[in-house]
């Protein structure tokens, strides 16, 4: 076996100092890439969580106005049990309004309402059951 008794140098000495420099700019390059994409990434990040925000605040106006319209039908049916079939149109703002519809005989009636958001219909179906008391029989919404 040879064992070496002076160390191998790994960098000549005539280029010791522009090594150092281009090692020091290509660390800045790499570090200043990484941070790049790391900000568009939260970038991108924040304006795809804004959209859901902004896609769930239209969905709960429409749901919330397709529901006032169903408390509408049912408040129009306890003042006058005996009605077979009505109807009305509410606007809430600019961009939130229902409409309601219901009808049945006996003591059986269904309402069907639409409420309309910014860029979102949500849709009610119940079935009322008409006696002492309204009362509920069936809720379903799309």
């Amino acid at each position: 076996m040879i064992y070496l008794s002076t160390p191998i140098p790994l960098i000549s000495p005539q280029h010791k100092e522009s090594d150092r420099g281009f090692v020091t700019m290509f660390s800045v390059l790499l570090l200043a890439s990484i941070s790049l994409v790391t900000l568009m990434s939260l970038f991108i990040f924040s304006i795809d969580n804004s959209k859901s925000v902004l896609t769930y605040k239209n969905g709960d106006s429409a749901r919330s106005a397709a529901e006032s319209c169903v408390e509408l039908a049912l408040g129009s049916l306890a003042l006058d049990p005996e009605q077979t079939s009505g109807s009305g149109l509410y606007t809430f703002s600019d961009s939130v309004s229902c409409q309601y519809v219901f009808s049945g005989s006996g003591d059986s009636r269904s309402i069907v309402t639409n409420g309309v958001g910014p860029d979102t219909t949500i849709h009610i179906s119940a079935n009322v059951l008409i006696g002492e008391v309204l009362s509920i029989s069936s809720w379903e919404m799309q």
